[in-house]
């Protein structure tokens, strides 16, 4: 996984994303560019570069508030 470290925190690819929670990767990219299309709660992306990402924690504790 090519994760890189922003200001301590760790962002991942809209890919890695899609494939850590088995979504197609234009989901999960389409999640990043139009927030009115990511689930409620779901954190911001924010743009690197030229590629969205998104913080690996919040997502982390975004799954695991919502999988009880």
């Amino acid at each position: 996984m090519n994760q890189q470290s922003h200001s301590n925190n760790t962002y991942v690819k809209t890919t890695e994303l899609a494939e850590m929670l088995s979504f197609h990767h234009e989901t999960i990219r389409q999640w990043a560019s139009d927030p009115g299309k990511r689930p409620d709660g779901f954190p911001p992306a924010v743009k690197i570069g030229n590629e969205w990402r998104f913080n690996l924690d919040e997502v982390k504790n975004f799954i695991s508030q919502n999988s009880k």
